[in-house]
């Protein structure tokens, strides 16, 4: 393994250490609980900058909420979009209205970071209203949120006997360690098997950039809703590569979540995906 990919991979892990963890998603819906509605993909456009923006959020089990956010145009850092945006202390103050004191926004290219309150409300169930304000009441920025996935009022437990096929379809989230746009297309092959294709906007093994992809075609379900392969290789445009061992565990037919490693074991990084295309 040369020089330069030995200080990519850790550089990787250190940014690992330092990302916001992510507690493990309830693995059943619960359509009674406040807020539950909250829980999705979603895409707006910023009327400051016109930046391109992404809010993945997810329901835990204590009823709190997570929230890892992406924003192409980011005024901390550099008008660029070299930075995350995330939660995981979101409180339902009723079914229409999530809060959190704790929204930070921490740059990857300067090192600077902000803390904001946020204010989220449903308009229906497809339409949320994002307002942030200093932590004295000051407006920062109003957002209006589309949801993207599916409805998690639909989102039910996939049966075992369907557990081959769920997987399949194309998957959209947030990477926690950089705020890359993360997508996934899984197509299940005739030997039961299945390939995947994917897209980062940010790959750190490939300079920071998206010139890059990454993919495998030998993943196999195993057991109680898990998928797995051992050479999901990340390719990029500058000739550098690595292999990973990834797993996709599904929460329900709309959320799963990805581990991936390094063969050593040595996690890499975890990412919530949410289901955009039909099931």
């Amino acid at each position: 393994m040369s020089r330069r990919l030995l200080l990519l991979m850790s550089t990787v892990l250190g940014v690992t250490a330092a990302a916001p963890v992510w507690a493990q998603p309830q693995a059943t819906p619960a359509p009674a609980r406040a807020g539950q509605a909250f829980q999705g993909y979603w895409i707006g456009v910023d009327p400051l900058d016109g930046g391109d923006s992404r809010r993945s959020i997810v329901h835990q089990e204590d009823d709190t909420f997570t929230m890892i956010g992406r924003d192409t145009v980011l005024t901390l850092c550099d008008e660029t979009d070299r930075g995350v945006i995330f939660f995981d202390d979101g409180l339902a103050a009723g079914r229409t209205v999530l809060e959190s004191d704790t929204l930070t926004i921490a740059c990857s290219n300067t090192g600077d970071s902000v803390v904001l309150r946020v204010r989220y409300e449903l308009h229906n169930g497809d339409v949320m209203v994002e307002d942030s304000t200093t932590p004295d009441g000051q407006p920062v920025s109003r957002i209006v949120f589309h949801r993207v996935s599916h409805d998690p009022q639909g989102a039910t437990p996939v049966p075992p006997g369907r557990v081959s096929r769920a997987f399949a379809g194309y998957w959209m989230g947030v990477d926690p360690l950089d705020g890359g746009d993360a997508r996934r297309s899984l197509v299940r092959l005739a030997n039961s098997t299945y390939a995947m294709a994917a897209r980062d906007t940010m790959l750190t093994l490939c300079d920071g950039t998206d010139r890059g992809f990454a993919s495998f075609d030998d993943g196999v379900v195993r057991g109680d809703h898990v998928l797995r392969s051992n050479t999901l290789t990340i390719q990029c445009a500058n000739g550098l590569s690595v292999l990973l061992h990834v797993e996709y565990v599904l929460v329900n037919n709309a959320l799963m979540i990805e581990y991936s490693a390094l063969p050593s074991g040595v996690p890499v990084t975890t990412t919530v995906l949410h289901r955009v295309s039909p099931r």
